[in-house]
């Protein structure tokens, strides 16, 4: 695998992120993970909606203190699959959240506020830290990817992370 494309490392450049779609449905996702922790990076973190997850991976994580981000949508089954368009979703997610957790694998989540009132985001927050992930955070939709859909537009360079929009800060205020 050609390390030029993971740069050189220092305690500013230490954080390697693995974003999607699903990194773990690419043919190379072992090798670069491999590759990721032999360069130097200090901080790995898989972002994942994890309705995947192999013993390998899984194993591979454990031993080299690679962390995974998932999404979770609600802690109940028919409206996190509703907003996936996948059946099965957040059973897998939910099982393979508990696989990492019961290995010692730092994950962390979030919930993104589609049209969820106060009290199902606090129970899903709750669900989430009963579970044991260590961190759970609360954002908005963005217009990008499935949020392009769900929000009925485009997008846009405002919808980045950093751009805080009016429905974001209420997300972060719920916290």
């Amino acid at each position: 695998m050609n390390r030029s494309c993971f740069g050189p490392t220092s305690s500013a450049v230490g954080r390697f992120s693995f974003i999607g779609g699903e990194p773990q449905l690419s043919r190379h996702f072992k090798s670069l993970l491999r590759t990721a922790r032999e360069t130097g990076y200090e901080f790995i973190e898989v972002f994942s909606n994890l309705t995947f997850l192999d013993d390998e991976t899984l194993e591979y994580s454990a031993d080299n203190q690679v962390c995974f981000a998932t999404s979770l949508y609600s802690d109940d089954p028919a409206v996190h699959n509703a907003v996936t368009k996948v059946g099965s979703s957040h059973v897998r997610t939910v099982g393979n959240l508990k696989k990492l957790i019961a290995n010692g694998i730092v994950t962390r989540a979030g919930i993104i506020i589609i049209d969820q009132d106060d009290e199902e985001v606090e129970r899903t927050k709750r669900f989430l830290e009963d579970l044991g992930v260590g961190s759970v955070r609360v954002s908005a939709v963005r217009e990008f990817g499935r949020g392009e859909q769900i929000l009925s537009r485009s997008a846009r360079l405002s919808g980045l992370c950093g751009h805080w929009t009016l429905l974001e800060r209420k997300a972060r205020h719920r916290a």
